[in-house]
């Protein structure tokens, strides 16, 4: 190879290497956001005032089984990691198998809210983004989005009524009403 195109080589890494990448490709100062899908903007995220922190569920009955269930939430900047915890007795004291399961959901709220008998409930469409079982990382349930209600209303959380066929699969199957006898409260 000539000196000539030895020198026109280099000239276009160095260009490359030059103007091919933006100042700065450290992970830390990458603000990115991802694209919205066609035809949508961007807007700002909905937030639910005093929902960020810690809350509980007391022990109740599997719809779905001979099993009881507590739980615990935390919420933080529209992500919600759940660990649920389970147990064959209705003191919630003997440990089933599996015994725990831990959920991290995306949470989405839009403006919209749905009027209940306890007030207006805000709109939520929740995304499990990752889940373990026993500590073991699963992929089951993962990506699962579930279109729900939340009404924060006295240090009390409420969910919708998902208890009929079906509810919360898709934004047309949204409960409308609340599940009152499930409730969370704030630690």
């Amino acid at each position: 190879m000539h000196i000539r195109n030895k020198t026109t080589l280099l000239a276009i890494i160095v260009f490359t290497a030059l103007y091919g990448c933006d100042s700065d490709d450290s992970p830390a100062s990458d603000t990115s956001t991802s694209m919205p899908a066609p035809g949508e903007t961007p807007g700002e995220l909905v937030t639910v005032a005093g929902l960020d922190g810690l809350w509980k569920r007391a022990c109740t009955a599997s719809a779905s089984s001979s099993e009881y269930s507590s739980a615990e939430m935390n919420i933080a900047e529209n992500v919600a990691t759940i660990t649920e915890s389970y147990f064959t007795d209705s003191a919630c004291s003997t440990p089933a198998s599996p015994a725990v399961v831990v959920t991290e959901n995306s949470l989405v709220f839009d403006e919209s809210v749905t009027a209940t008998a306890l007030g207006d409930a805000n709109n939520v469409e929740s995304t499990v983004e990752s889940k373990s079982v026993d500590g073991s990382n699963v992929t089951e349930g993962v990506n699962v989005v579930t279109y729900d209600l939340l009404l924060l209303t006295n240090n009390t959380l409420y969910f919708g009524d998902k208890s009929a066929e079906g509810s919360g699969t898709t934004e047309a199957l949204r409960p409308s009403t609340l599940d009152q006898t499930i409730t969370w409260s704030n630690l």
